[in-house]
């Protein structure tokens, strides 16, 4: 998700704009697929492994070597970074 006007809004809410505790991970404002170098994602690492647990595995470089590629999907386009 990404919303310019209002940066923060989906740390607290959720991919139908309803309010979460949870929140849905967000991209930082100023990034544009396609053009910028960095991409910023933000959201909630959840203690029960539902967001951003598995960024954790690449605290080890064999997995990073084997996993140097990940995908994503956008409204326009399945995207790999």
């Amino acid at each position: 998700m990404q919303t310019p006007n209002n940066p923060d809004f989906y740390l607290k809410h959720s991919f139908d704009k309803g309010y979460s505790e949870y929140g849905v991970p967000y991209m930082q404002e100023n990034c544009r697929l396609g053009l910028s170098d960095n991409c910023i994602i933000y959201g909630h690492h959840m203690q029960d492994g539902s967001m951003f647990a598995d960024l954790c595995k690449f605290e080890s470089e064999d997995f990073y070597k084997e996993h140097k590629t990940f995908c994503f999907d956008t409204l326009g386009a399945y995207g790999k970074i």
